[in-house]
């Protein structure tokens, strides 16, 4: 009796062949995941197919209330409307927002030679923000809204009040769209 030889179709366990089968696969779901953030960013909604239910004296009161900063002192988001500005809103107990701050670091240390700003304006009291700032430095700007932050967001077409949410401004302050 002769042993059984493995078929030509099967790869052997360690092959050449089952490596590039399996980097192949890899490769495919990597390109997959891009191309899934991709489109995600090319269908968010934008300011044109967000709902007519937008309240335009939050979004002035958005732009003009002074807002505290964790390290002390305040920002004004009218202020950042000169070039484009990406605007989060975020809660210190909020995983997933948590989880996207290094997205947006990276971002605003990329753009901001471009003129592009971020601003993470946080849904809470300005002690635990104090306190998160200190354990995950950033290097874009924070801002304290309390509970208003909400409303601003549902301004901003945030039906649901769900974070984290960010709307996208062109310079000038002209809301170009939104991310839920």
């Amino acid at each position: 009796m002769s042993p059984t030889k493995p078929s030509p179709d099967v790869p052997a366990k360690g092959s050449r062949r089952t490596a590039l089968t399996v980097g192949a696969a890899a490769i495919t779901a990597a390109a997959g995941g891009v191309s899934f953030a991709w489109w995600r960013l090319q269908h968010a909604p934008t300011a044109e197919t967000e709902t007519d239910a937008r309240d335009d004296g939050a979004l002035q009161a958005l732009w003009q209330t002074p807002l505290p900063k964790p390290g002390g002192g305040t920002l004004t988001l009218h202020d950042y409307q000169s070039g484009g500005l990406v605007l989060n809103f975020w809660a210190t107990w909020c995983p997933p927002c948590i989880r996207e701050f290094p997205q947006l670091d990276q971002f605003a240390k990329t753009w901001a030679a471009r003129g592009w700003r971020v601003v993470g304006v946080a849904i809470d009291n300005l002690p635990e923000v104090q306190a998160f700032a200190k354990r995950v430095p950033v290097g874009f700007d924070l801002a304290v809204s309390g509970l208003a932050g909400l409303q601003w967001s549902r301004a901003l077409g945030n039906a649901q009040g769900g974070l984290p949410f960010t709307a996208v401004f062109a310079p000038g302050g002209q809301l170009k769209s939104v991310l839920h």
